[in-house]
């Protein structure tokens, strides 16, 4: 693994958390966030492309 995450932080435990609701810190529904970031250019660290 290049790096390891921190599950503790809180942004990514609401992001990870499938159940939880994004309105009140974004303003954006899931299936929105979701939706924009689908529309993020390709990312490339270290010649590894970090998006699926």
């Amino acid at each position: 693994m290049y790096c390891r995450v921190d599950a503790a932080v809180p942004i990514l435990r609401i992001w990870r958390d499938e159940g939880a609701e994004l309105w009140q810190d974004f303003r954006l529904s899931r299936r929105a966030m979701n939706s924009l970031q689908r529309l993020l250019p390709k990312i490339m660290v270290g010649g590894i492309n970090l998006k699926s």
